[in-house]
């Protein structure tokens, strides 16, 4: 009579995934990318600034090459790009939360047909967390998207990925959302379906 009990504890601790452990897996699987792209913006905002001070401080320089214009550029091309960049790279790693009842099982049967739905037969998991990536065209950027669940709810995130380099990619013009978008709307008529 002791064994049920323990049974069904050691069944529902495998899956106590929390909003809070899923976004720690999230990062840990990007953490070097999470820091690098921070310095990168940080470096980039800097660095305009730093041609602004160059310009204003050494204005004579610039007009006897005939370059202040450029400066200027340099500054604001430079100054935007940081500062947008450092407002946008939390939203890559943005979780969505879906509510659900459903069974435990009836929640990995969804996810299997998520990963199918968005073409990728290899998908890593680990326990209750799952990670594949979604290739929408051979001319756009790749998408890794992670999925997880608990007794109560969905766990969703995609991020973008460059092809030329092994982590995300920095700017990807809003096709992050827009997988995203798709990923909750098949996952939600999903769940409305069972």
């Amino acid at each position: 009579m002791n064994s049920l009990p323990s049974q069904i504890l050691n069944v529902s601790s495998n899956y106590k995934m929390t909003l809070d452990l899923f976004q720690q897996k999230v990062l840990k699987a990007n953490w070097y990318d999470k820091y690098f792209y921070y310095l990168l913006f940080l470096a980039a905002t800097l660095g305009g600034l730093f041609f602004l001070y160059d310009v204003i401080s050494h204005q004579a320089k610039y007009d006897k090459l005939g370059t202040r214009y450029l400066g200027y550029l340099a500054f604001l091309f430079l100054t935007t790009l940081g500062i947008s960049g450092l407002y946008f790279v939390p939203n890559r790693y943005k979780v969505i939360t879906i509510a659900s009842a459903l069974s435990i099982d009836k929640k990995r049967n969804l996810i299997n047909k998520i990963v199918k739905e968005f073409g990728n037969p290899f998908c890593e998991t680990d326990n209750d967390f799952y990670g594949f990536i979604y290739d929408k065209n051979w001319w756009t950027s790749d998408y890794k998207i992670y999925l997880s669940f608990d007794l109560n709810n969905f766990y969703a995130s995609v991020q973008g990925v460059t092809r030329a380099y092994r982590g995300g990619g920095i700017i990807d013009f809003g096709g992050t959302k827009k997988v995203r978008k798709k990923l909750i709307g098949y996952l939600t008529s999903l769940v409305d379906v069972q």
